[in-house]
């Protein structure tokens, strides 16, 4: 039996998307420390967040007593952050938030700011959060969470 190239380039296609897969499987499985980066902690980990969904969805639900930020990005895919029970000890944290043919959620808690300095290009950036109130006349100092990054022929949405 005899096989030539434009007979086996499928399997050879397939093969590839497997190690792939295999890898992309076997990174998850490596211990929070192996992922440090130098001078980065334990505690600096949990306090940032760096999510990346590529054809496939990220659900996470964020309960960090000093959540600091990060980013995130969706191709083709979509995230789900669920950050109404995360802290910050700063007055302020920065997320990047970049989502091509994908969408991102963010659910925040009410007495967050949302500043939104994100892009639409042929998407949606929406901030649909509910104004704070708090119950008493002296108002605590907000804590800011500054958006930026962009949507493309994607959305990114922002509520409580």
């Amino acid at each position: 039996m005899h096989f030539n190239w434009g007979e086996m380039w499928p399997l050879a296609i397939i093969g590839a998307g497997f190690l792939v897969m295999w890898s992309s499987l076997q990174a998850r499985k490596l211990s929070v420390s192996n992922r440090k980066g130098p001078g980065e902690s334990e505690a600096d980990l949990r306090s940032t967040l760096n999510e990346v969904a590529i054809f496939g969805g990220v659900e996470r639900r964020i309960t960090s007593p000093d959540f600091r930020g990060g980013y995130v990005h969706a191709v083709f895919g979509g995230v789900e952050l669920d950050l109404r029970d995360a802290k910050m000890q700063e007055s302020e944290a920065h997320l990047e938030i970049n989502a091509v043919f994908g969408g991102v959620e963010i659910r925040v808690p009410e007495d967050w700011q949302i500043v939104s300095r994100g892009q639409a290009i042929f998407g949606g950036f929406v901030d649909e959060t509910r104004n704070y109130r708090p119950e008493n006349s002296a108002q605590p100092e907000r804590k800011a969470l500054i958006l930026t990054g962009a949507a493309v022929f994607g959305g990114v949405e922002i509520k409580n």
